[in-house]
């Protein structure tokens, strides 16, 4: 009796983890009741807007607390869900004292100069703006492949 008890609260817990319809609900398994969960922080999307495209995902703070260090970028900075820390170290610009940032505008000075030169090999001189016209022309799709919302970033930052 206890085993098909808890196999049922079990089955009933999955379903309204996993089913979109009750996502923001929880089931509290002693009382049997439902209670509505907070909706999802602003920015964040529950669900990707197309699953098939959504190929970058944010570590999840349970994960990110047992070792911070495993999950933050220590010399390059790629992409916009690092914008935050770049931002940052645009701001401490000057501070000596500041190595982390330091470390962070210096290997952006590298990026551009490997950027300058692996564009030359493969097209010539134009095509950084080639690369920056197919990110113009695919930022939808681009924007799709994150697992939360990049509104926040203005195309011109994205590209």
């Amino acid at each position: 009796e206890i085993l098909k008890r808890v196999t049922f609260f079990l089955l009933l817990a999955l379903y309204y983890t996993s089913n979109p319809d009750t996502m923001d609900q929880r089931l509290d398994l002693e009382s049997g009741k439902i209670h509505e969960l907070n909706k999802p922080a602003p920015g964040t999307w529950r669900f990707p807007k197309d699953p098939a495209l959504c190929c970058i995902y944010r570590v999840p703070n349970c994960m990110r607390q047992v070792n911070p260090e495993a999950y933050t970028p220590q010399t390059v900075l790629i992409g916009p869900l690092h914008h935050s820390l770049k931002s940052k170290a645009l701001k401490s610009r000057g501070d000596m004292t500041d190595t982390k940032s330091m470390d962070y505008l210096n290997m952006e000075r590298h990026k551009k100069m490997y950027l300058a030169e692996f564009a030359k090999r493969v097209g010539g001189e134009n095509s950084i703006d080639g690369f920056r016209r197919t990110i113009e022309e695919d930022e939808e799709m681009i924007r799709e492949s994150y697992s939360e919302s990049t509104v926040w970033i203005k195309s011109p930052e994205f590209a």
